[in-house]
């Protein structure tokens, strides 16, 4: 399977990550997205670090970082709406 990045989809994700290894995601701002913030999915060894998430306290149904993925690490993040939320035994490690 051939890695796959997306930047918003009409699914409503501003980043959609799939099938990626060794990647880093950082410095990055994401605002009002319709549903995910940030998808990884598939994909192991990922940096996350220097992520802002917003959107206002209103918002329906929005997920800071959806996670289904091995070995994700998360690093200074600054999450004013949203949540971290790992599924299917993702491997998640919370840094700082």
């Amino acid at each position: 399977m051939s890695a796959i990045l997306t930047l918003w989809n009409d699914n409503g994700q501003s980043l959609r990550l799939v099938g990626t290894t060794n990647t880093v995601v950082r410095d990055l701002t994401s605002i009002d997205s319709k549903r995910f913030h940030i998808t990884i999915d598939s994909s192991d060894k990922v940096l996350v670090e220097g992520l802002t998430i917003r959107a206002p306290a209103d918002s329906p149904n929005t997920d800071g970082i959806h996670i289904d993925s091995s070995n994700v690490h998360l690093r200074n993040l600054n999450i004013g709406t949203g949540t971290i939320f790992p599924i299917n035994n993702s491997k998640l490690l919370e840094e700082g």
